[in-house]
């Protein structure tokens, strides 16, 4: 009689559980109704959501676009007026709710993949698309890190976004590249996946190479805590990383610097012919 008892006191507690389930899922959003979510936060300027469909190379996924506009003013760095525009691309395999199966939720691996940027980024996918790891299970994101290539005055690899049009610095601008960009994308790509999945991650990568790679590091020095379980590919280890960006920026700036100066320019012959003597 107690055996039967137990087995039906399991019984009841396994349906319940498998309703209160159901019931939850029910409960969350689907992709299209995250954007309407966002944009009930202040600090969210622009958002929206919508399920990408399936191609030849890539699954069907949630596409959320937000520019995070938490900043703004003299207060932080920027112009009179002007405020923080960081954008950032998050791609979310399928959850239950939009049809999703074979993961922890959905299609989900329970992890994040967070992808690094390239050169002085300016755009989303700089340093690489974000579907490669949403077609793994992964949920992914990418950053422009707050301001557009065309502002960088030679695409990727200019740097002219950090000026002011009379010349001075914009720090707003200049910390958002360096690392409040970043740390938007790591922490909203965390939102997202909670909004859509009801859970947490239970792990969150990192990666990067060249800038991608500094920025891997930027955020296990700044910020700790939410690197705790966050783990780094190719960011921390590959020999690509670019660390201590003042030192190669300057070496590489110097020698038209110092030419500009002395208004002396080797001719194409003088070039030639030491190239010569080196080899």
């Amino acid at each position: 009689m107690k055996s039967k008892l137990l087995l039906l006191g399991w019984t009841t507690a396994l349906m319940a559980s498998a309703a209160f389930a159901t019931q939850a899922a029910q409960q969350l959003p689907g992709c299209a109704g995250l954007a309407a979510q966002l944009l009930a936060n202040k600090d969210i300027s622009a958002a929206t959501s919508a399920v990408q469909a399936a191609t030849a190379t890539d699954n069907s996924y949630c596409l959320v676009n937000i520019t995070v506009s938490a900043l703004f003013g003299p207060k932080d760095g920027y112009l009179p007026g002007q405020k923080q525009m960081v954008k950032v691309a998050i791609g979310l395999p399928l959850s239950t709710a939009d049809g999703g199966s074979g993961g922890v939720q959905g299609s989900w691996n329970g992890r994040i993949q967070d992808i690094g940027g390239g050169g002085f980024a300016g755009a989303i996918g700089s340093g690489g698309p974000i579907t490669p790891a949403v077609d793994t299970g992964y949920a992914s994101s990418s950053t422009d890190t707050g301001h557009s290539a065309s502002d960088n005055g030679g695409g990727a690899a200019g740097g002219a976004f950090a000026l002011n049009p009379d010349g001075t610095l914009n720090w707003g601008k200049i910390r958002d590249f360096a690392f409040n960009g970043i740390h938007e994308q790591s922490i909203w790509t965390k939102n997202l996946v909670q909004m859509y999945y009801g859970r947490k991650p239970q792990y969150s990568y990192w990666n990067g190479c060249s800038t991608g790679g500094r920025q891997g590091h930027q955020q296990a020095q700044k910020y700790p805590d939410q690197c705790r379980r966050q783990r780094f590919q190719l960011g921390s280890f590959h020999p690509g990383r670019a660390l201590d960006a003042s030192r190669p920026e300057t070496r590489g700036w110097w020698p038209n610097c110092l030419r500009e100066a002395q208004r002396r320019y080797a001719s194409g012959h003088c070039c030639m012919r030491r190239l010569r003597w080196d080899s």
